[in-house]
């Protein structure tokens, strides 16, 4: 099997790092592309009307840490090394799985605290969904020391 596309799963969770270190070694350690996917969850993005916050500027706060984040672990690739971001909007899960398939994706990478087991991946309760959804293979990384 080769692996020619590599995406990672990543949001602000503490495995996040190690995990996305992870997989962006091995894309450069196998001359692949790297993508990384952040999940915008639109319902987390709901506002605080008592603060006077909108939806929209909800919405615009997370796409600015979503967009940081991405800089930040940018930082953590070879340098030279191929990489995508894809900030899709939706249920993480699902829009995970959209762009598996739409970047022919060979490999996914997430994180896992250790504590839980597989089901207590980034994705949190839908990560069994993604398991078993998921047209390529899926490695879990645990969090060091856990």
């Amino acid at each position: 099997m080769s692996f020619q596309k590599i995406l990672i799963y990543v949001d602000e969770s503490p495995q996040c790092y190690h995990a996305t270190q992870a997989g962006l070694d091995l894309a450069a350690a196998l001359g692949a592309e790297a993508g990384l996917v952040c999940v915008l969850n639109e319902a987390r993005a709901i506002g605080n009307i008592d603060a006077g916050q909108t939806h929209a500027e909800a919405e615009a706060v997370l796409l600015a840490r979503a967009e940081e984040l991405l800089a930040q672990l940018d930082a953590l690739a070879t340098p030279g090394l191929r990489l995508s971001h894809f900030l899709p909007k939706g249920q993480p899960a699902e829009q995970v799985l959209a762009v598996i398939e739409a970047w022919a994706a060979d490999l996914l990478v997430v994180g896992t605290t250790g504590r839980h087991g597989v089901l207590s991946l980034l994705l949190g309760g839908a990560a069994e969904h993604l398991l078993e959804r998921a047209h390529c293979p899926v490695l879990v990384v645990p969090l060091k020391g856990a």
